[in-house]
């Protein structure tokens, strides 16, 4: 009761996307590896937050791609830029 409005609708907002998520990967699954990669990540839900977030639809294609995504790239081990609020994703295998 104490946050200011704006911070409210900003966690409103935030619950709505993670809520999001969940409905897409409820109905849509990773391959083993994909999945895996996710599973290795200290926080899967806030990186996904991360990489979702910025995206101007709340439509669970969208959200999906954008899931489908990320776990490439981790899956891969590669270095890429990282979406809205990120750093870089670096070599798994270099430590």
């Amino acid at each position: 009761m104490a946050l200011p409005p704006e911070e409210i609708l900003d966690k409103a907002w935030e619950y709505l996307v993670r809520e999001d998520i969940l409905l897409t990967m409820e109905y849509n699954e990773l391959d083993d590896e994909q999945a895996k990669a996710l599973l290795e990540l200290p926080d899967a839900m806030s990186d996904l937050y991360d990489t979702v977030k910025g995206k101007d639809s709340r439509q669970q294609e969208t959200i999906w791609r954008e899931i489908e995504e990320r776990a490439n790239v981790l899956a891969a081990g590669t270095t890429a830029p990282q979406k809205a609020g990120y750093g870089m994703v670096t070599d798994r295998a270099a430590g």
